[in-house]
Order: C-alpha cells, then sequence, then structure tokens
C-alpha cells in the first residue's frame, strides 16, 4: 500500500477517523489512532502543527517536515500537510519525504540503484539542472505522458518544450526548492508535445546543494483521477442537491442498527424531529419506525436483494400520527460500513383518498341502484348507453342487458329534437335541471318525465348521467288539485267563508278576501294579532284573549273554536264563529307553535233567528203553564161529577150480585156469589158440595144482568172494535168509552174477583188511548190521561171498600 496515510481531527487535534495507511506508517491499530491528539503523536512539531491549525483559513493548505517514530519502529522524516475542511475539522496528510538530507550521500553511492529505480518508475521522472531547467534526464514514463522521445527531451530547456502551461511555475518551483530543498505534490497543468492539456501532481527535491543545483521532478498524471473527484464531486452535488431538496422524505442509515447519518428537509416535515435531533440517533429509539418487526424484515431484503421498492414502512410521528408510507431503498457503503438511502413516500392521504373513493363508489353504485327514479348514463354524443339502474327499466319495458351498448335513439325512447338540445344545454353549463320531455316506453305508452342532467368524463369518452321523475301521475293529480282548489274557492267566495294562515316563525298573518270582507279591512290592510284583538267586542274580549293563549300554549291540543263578537269600522256589531288549529314543532319544552290555519264564518242572522226562537218558546211556556192550571181545575170539578156516577153504578151492581145463580152444577149454596174480572162465567165460593143450582138457572136471569151491566148498548167510544157488539161491561149511565178490557184498560189485578169498572178515556186531541197506565205525553208537556186516572183510582179505592162491606151485609 502507498505510505501515504490520512486523518480527520477537530481543532483540539483529536482524531475523528483515520485510514488505513496511517495506521501502517505509525504501525498502530486503526481503532487504536481514534480519539487520540494529533500533538501527542508529533512532540517535536506539537505547537508549529497548533499554530498552523489557527492560522488556517477555509481551504487553505499548510505543510510542515517532521520527524516522528512508531511503537517499535525507527525514526522517519514525514511532511505533514494540513487542511481546513469547514469550521473547526481539518484534514491531515502524511507522506514520506522522497529523499531525506541524512541519506544525500548515500543516493549518490547509489546511483546504479536510483538510476534503476529511475527508469523503472510508473511516474514520469525528469532530472532538471534548477538554475535554467535545462533536462538531464527523462524516463520512459515521461516520454509516455509528454510524448518526447528521451532523445527529443535531454539537452532543451523546460519552457522551450512548453511543457508548463502556467509560465510562472517554473518559478515557484526554484523558490519552493531553495527555500525549503523540495516540492510535494504542487498541482501542474501540463502540455503535452500534442498539445493535449493535462493535471498532474509536481514534485521536486534538490539531488546536489554544492556547485550546481539539480532536482529530480516527478509527475504523477492525475487527470483521470481528478476527471473522476469532479465528477463524484459533481455527482455528490447533484445527490445532495437533490437529496436534500426531493419532496419525498429521504434518510440516510446505517443497514445493521438504523443509525442515522442524514436526513433531508421533507423527512423532518414528515416526521416532525429537527434535523439536529435525527442524526447520529437510531431510527429504533426514537420510535419512528413505527413495525420493527418490518424493519428487520426490510433489513433483511436489503441484504438479500441490494434494493427494496415500495414496501408499506408505516411511520411514527413525534405527535403519535402513524403515516403510511412506502419505502424505496438501495444500499450504499458509509465509512466502510452497509448502509442505505431510504425514499418514504407518503401515501396516507393517497389512501384516505382511495378510501374515500370506493365509499363514494359504494354509495354511489347503491343510490344508482336503489334510487326509485331511474337513471341512465349514456355518451352525449351518440346516445349510446352506458348503465342503467332497475327504476329506468320499468319506464322503458328495456332490460339492462338489452338496453347497455345501444343507442336511446335506435330505441326510440325520446324525442330526438328535444335530446339535441338538451345535449347543447349540458355542453353549455355543464348541467340541466328538470328538462321536461316525453318518455316512450317498450310498450309503446308515452310517460311524461323531467329529467335533470349533468356532464361526467368516463376516460375519454364524454357522457351525462341523466336522472328521469315520471310526472305523468303528479301532473294528473295536479290538475285534479287545481280543479279542486278551483271549486273550493268558488264554494268559499259563495258560502263567504273567511279563511286565515298564521305563520309563527315569521310572525305574518295571511287574511283571504272573504275575511276581510267579514271584518271590514281593506285589500292592503296589514293584519297582525293586536290589529285583531282590537276588532273584538269588549264583553268578549278577555274571553277571546284567554282562547287564543291557550290554542297558542305547546302544552294544549292547539284547538280554537269560539263564537264571538266583532266591532266594524263602520260601529256595525257582527258574530263571528271561528274555528281554527295550530300545529306545533319540537318535543318538551322545545315544542313551539309554528303554524295556524282556519275558517270564519258570520253567523250573525242564525243568532237572530236563534233569539226569536228563544223567545217564542218563553212565550208557549207561559202559556201552556196557564193551560194547564185551567185543565187541573176542570179535572177536579170532573172527579166529583164521576165519583157520584160510579156509585150509582156500584150500587147497581152489587144488586144483581145478591140476585144472580150461581153456574157451577154442584153448587147448593143461594148466594155469597161474586163475579169474576172481565165478564167471565159467575162462580160462587161456596164448596163444591154446596153447588145445587144449574147453569140454567143463571142463564134464565141473564136479561136482568144484562140491564144492569148495560149489555148490548151501543158504543159510544169512536173507532171501537167491538162496534155495536154485546159483551161490553160499561154501566149504562156511563157517557165515556167502552169498558172493553183490550182497548180501554181492564180489571185491577190486584184486586181478584172484584169488577173494576171502566175509565172514560180523556186524550186530548182525538188521540188514541194507550191505556190508563200508559198516556203518552201531549205536546203541551204534561199527561192529562194519567192525572185523571190516579185522581180516580184514589176514589174507586174507598168506594170498593164500602160496595164490598154492603155485600157482605146483604148476603
Amino acid at each position: 500500500m502507498p505510505r501515504e496515510g490520512m486523518c480527520v481531527l477537530d481543532a483540539s487535534g483529536r482524531l475523528h477517523d483515520a485510514n488505513d495507511s496511517l495506521a501502517e506508517l505509525l504501525q498502530a491499530a486503526r481503532a487504536d489512532l481514534v480519539g487520540k491528539c494529533l500533538l501527542d503523536l508529533l512532540p517535536s512539531a506539537g505547537e508549529r502543527v497548533r499554530a498552523m491549525m489557527a492560522a488556517l483559513g477555509s481551504g487553505a493548505t499548510r505543510s510542515v517536515d517532521v520527524t516522528f517514530g512508531g511503537t517499535g519502529a525507527a525514526a522517519r522524516d514525514v511532511r505533514v500537510t494540513l487542511a481546513r475542511l469547514s469550521g473547526d475539522s481539518f484534514c491531515a496528510t502524511f507522506r514520506d519525504l522522497p529523499i531525506s538530507p541524512a541519506d544525500l550521500a548515500s543516493v549518490k553511492d547509489s546511483e546504479a540503484k536510483f538510476s534503476a529505480a529511475f527508469q523503472g518508475s510508473v511516474d514520469p521522472m525528469v532530472i532538471v539542472r534548477t538554475e535554467d531547467g535545462l533536462i538531464l534526464d527523462v524516463n520512459l514514463a515521461f516520454e509516455q505522458l509528454f510524448g518526447y522521445t528521451r532523445e527529443d527531451a535531454i539537452g532543451r530547456r523546460v519552457p522551450e518544450l512548453g511543457l508548463s502551461v502556467d509560465p510562472h511555475f517554473r518559478q515557484r518551483v526554484v523558490e519552493a526548492l531553495r527555500s525549503g530543498g523540495r516540492m510535494r505534490d504542487e498541482p501542474w497543468t501540463l502540455r503535452t508535445k500534442s498539445g493535449e492539456v493535462r493535471e498532474a501532481l509536481h514534485s521536486a527535491f534538490l539531488i546536489s546543494r554544492e556547485g550546481e543545483m539539480r532536482h529530480v521532478a516527478v509527475i504523477r498524471d492525475v487527470t483521470e483521477q481528478r476527471a473522476r473527484e469532479r465528477e463524484l464531486r459533481e455527482s455528490e452535488a447533484k445527490f445532495s442537491a437533490a437529496f436534500h431538496a426531493s419532496v419525498e422524505a429521504m434518510v440516510i442509515s446505517m443497514l445493521d442498527d438504523g443509525r442515522i447519518v442524514d436526513v433531508n428537509e421533507a423527512y423532518v416535515r414528515l416526521t416532525g424531529y429537527s434535523r439536529e435531533e435525527l442524526i447520529g440517533r437510531t431510527t429504533l429509539e426514537m420510535g419512528i419506525v413505527a413495525d420493527p418487526e418490518g424493519r428487520a424484515s426490510r433489513a433483511n431484503m436489503m441484504r438479500a436483494e441490494g434494493a427494496v421498492r415500495d414496501v408499506p414502512s408505516p411511520t411514527r410521528r413525534r405527535d403519535g400520527e402513524i403515516r403510511e408510507c412506502l419505502q424505496t431503498s438501495f444500499g450504499i457503503e458509509i465509512r466502510g460500513e452497509p448502509g442505505w438511502v431510504s425514499v418514504l413516500r407518503d401515501v396516507t392521504d393517497i389512501r384516505r383518498a382511495e378510501r374515500a373513493l370506493r365509499q363514494s363508489e359504494a354509495r354511489f353504485h347503491a343510490v344508482f341502484r336503489g334510487s326509485p327514479d331511474p337513471i341512465v348514463i349514456s355518451h352525449m354524443d351518440d346516445g349510446v348507453v352506458v348503465d342503467v339502474n332497475p327504476a329506468h327499466e320499468v319506464l322503458t319495458g328495456y332490460s339492462r342487458e338489452e338496453i347497455v351498448g345501444r343507442s336511446v335513439m335506435d330505441l326510440d325512447i325520446v324525442d330526438l329534437p328535444k335530446r339535441s338540445a338538451l345535449v347543447q344545454e349540458v355542453r353549455r353549463h355543464g348541467f340541466v335541471k328538470e328538462w321536461e320531455y316525453t318518455n316512450r316506453h317498450r310498450s309503446g305508452e308515452v310517460r311524461l318525465c323531467l329529467q335533470s342532467s349533468f356532464r361526467l368524463d368516463i376516460g375519454d369518452d364524454d357522457c351525462m348521467v341523466s336522472i328521469v321523475r315520471d310526472v305523468t301521475e303528479l301532473r294528473r293529480i295536479e290538475a285534479a288539485v287545481r280543479t279542486s282548489e278551483e271549486r273550493l274557492r268558488q264554494a268559499v267566495r259563495a258560502s263567504a267563508i273567511g279563511i286565515f294562515d298564521h305563520d309563527h316563525r315569521a310572525d305574518t298573518i295571511y287574511w283571504s278576501p272573504e275575511q276581510r270582507a267579514i271584518y271590514g279591512f281593506t285589500a292592503d290592510e296589514p293584519v297582525d294579532i293586536p290589529r285583531f284583538l282590537s276588532s273584538v267586542h269588549p264583553a268578549d274580549l278577555d274571553r277571546i284573549g284567554a282562547d287564543v293563549r291557550r290554542a297558542h300554549d305547546p302544552s294544549g291540543d292547539g284547538l280554537f273554536d269560539v263564537e264571538k263578537r266583532i266591532v266594524r269600522r263602520d260601529g256595525a256589531i257582527r258574530w263571528i264563529a271561528t274555528r281554527s288549529q295550530t300545529f306545533f314543532e319540537g318535543q318538551g319544552e322545545a315544542r313551539r307553535p309554528v303554524r295556524t290555519v282556519g275558517a270564519v264564518l258570520d253567523v250573525t242572522e242564525r243568532k237572530h233567528i236563534d233569539e226569536e226562537l228563544r223567545r217564542l218558546n218563553e212565550e208557549l211556556e207561559t202559556r201552556v203553564a196557564e193551560r194547564t192550571a185551567e185543565l187541573e181545575r176542570a179535572n177536579r170539578d170532573l172527579g166529583i161529577v164521576q165519583l157520584l156516577h160510579f156509585a150509582r153504578s156500584a150500587c147497581a151492581v152489587a144488586a144483581w150480585w145478591v140476585t144472580s145463580t150461581c153456574s157451577n152444577a154442584t153448587c147448593r149454596a143461594a148466594g155469597r156469589h161474586v163475579q169474576a174480572p172481565s165478564g167471565r162465567d159467575l162462580r160462587c165460593r161456596a164448596p163444591d158440595g154446596d153447588h145445587d143450582r144449574q147453569s140454567a138457572g143463571l142463564r134464565q136471569d141473564r136479561a136482568g144482568r144484562d140491564a144492569v151491566l148495560g149489555r148490548g148498548r151501543e158504543c159510544r167510544r169512536g173507532g171501537c172494535p167491538d162496534g155495536t157488539q154485546a159483551g161490553h161491561g160499561q154501566p149504562p149511565d156511563r157517557v165515556g168509552g167502552c169498558g172493553t178490557p183490550d182497548h180501554h184498560g181492564g180489571p185491577d189485578p190486584a184486586q181478584d174477583g172484584v169488577l173494576q169498572p171502566r175509565v172514560e178515556c180523556h186524550q186530548v186531541h182525538g188521540r188514541a188511548c194507550a191505556g190508563p197506565h200508559r198516556h203518552r205525553r201531549s205536546p203541551r208537556g204534561f199527561r192529562v190521561g194519567l192525572l185523571r186516572e190516579r185522581q180516580r183510582r184514589g176514589v174507586r179505592h174507598a168506594l170498593r171498600g164500602q160496595a164490598l162491606r154492603g155485600l157482605s151485609t146483604a148476603a
């Protein structure tokens, strides 16, 4: 290896790194040199080196020749060249001196050896007389580099050959040799025989100090090296520019432990950490790698394949947010150790957009397929159908398979002129809303539709999405509603019913013309609650105000149904019937009225009629009361007369009972006979063994019984079904209706065996009698027949008791 050592050190002289050549030169391990102080390695020239380091400017170099020895090595003359890199960083280069003064004599003695080394050197060498630059000798490498043969060059001066592009370069060489006896690796631009300009490093050292000064110039062609260095610098500059200017996050790190060497600004923005916080620390230590197992897998892939491309690498930010990234990495060597440059592309937003797109497409598909309105996607130019939903199949009668890929114009579904006009509007404005047209069903039925369309680019195709709504039935309903509304308006106009609508949120009130006419308001006069209440009659104001508040109360039912008086502008008082309903929104405490609608009717004339009817009813009741009093007086008088007539009849019946014979064949007793109810056959109350009279005896005396009971007389009751037939149990002196039980009453069931005299029917207005216990109420509101019957029953009860006692005595 060349004996040229290099190291990097800071301002204090402490070594940060050293190459293998320096370790070999100092005969020490490379790891042992890192961290040591250069001044300790150069004890004889420590202060000079320190002063050189302090005086060096940025980019400047200075050299010093020192003697030092490594561990167990002989002393050696070395030239140390210092260069400031940036800030407090320096680079030190160690090279052996070509020829030391101590060995100059031995070199003269070893000319044969020197000649062999001179001619065999791979670097061009030339021996020059220092004073005038006369070329004394050149080697084969010189001939190959400059193109001059040895014979052409020897004996000629350097300026004569034009070897140096810079004419002052030779003077600098001479000055360096005179001052220091040597020149080391001085950059030199040379020109070959062909005129080619090349870069070289020029080193020279004196080979004679006494008498004639001569020096050996060693030329190292570094043209290709410099080109490579420039390319490397350019590459590094380009990489640095691309690295730091890249919009993608980039990080240079060690492959094994993930220690960060450098990051760009995009990586700083991605992670939220500063560049200073990241460099020198590992990604695992910082918690940037959200999947440690994934990093190990990517590192193994890097070792096996040398690259990683678009592998998912979730990255955790400083705030804890995990970003989705794709990692692309390629391997590099960093200070002899494997590293990698990783590019992280943040695809979080892209993934979110993709998910949102998928969700949007899913929602669109759900809406498209599930929409109740027909939807069709078609080409704008030729009308070729791209897709339809099930509702469109129902509208047109064509299935999706039948219509997709075919033109709506070929299928004759739509009106062509109207479609052309619609397409022009969509091209002009981008959309069309509720375009009315007719759609033809497969069966030939024509439906009226409203179509809303908007432009949609599908790839390179210019398409439009059309949403169709069948309004055929709606138009029919609207026509029917308009007809119904017109009828309602006519009915309202004819019936003079007023309509009002109160919008509570906007606090506006609408009154129809009929209602304004009822209240006496003009057509343009504003209406509000205070004006409405000011028209209410003062006597009804408190009641109506309370009813309005109750109707608007959210806790109530919102019903308002009242009759009130109003005072019109002209002073007229009118009766108004109002019925309305208030509607609410919200629940609980948030419930509030939103709208009140109702109707108003002028009922003044009806109120007048009601008042007149009330007056007539009061007058009628007065007259009925007076007539009732008169009838009561007549009934009392009539009761006395009837009592006398009944007494006479009772005496006649008693006489007949005594003289009548028993019809029972076995009866042997005379007397103690009573008549059975309803005029049935007679029987005595004697035991069966006492009956000895024949029924013929009773029949012989039938004429006398009929004379007493009035049999065979004509019934004076109008409409009597018995007419003039016999069998009526009416006494002769009764002037009323007949005593037939089926029509005018009968015997009292409570008094068995006692004959009940028939009661004359005095039902008013000649209506049919319903019996003494079922007389109907007269229009005047009282029961005349029932009252009479009650009076008679009291008298009959008393007389019946007296008659029975008389019969017992007679028997």
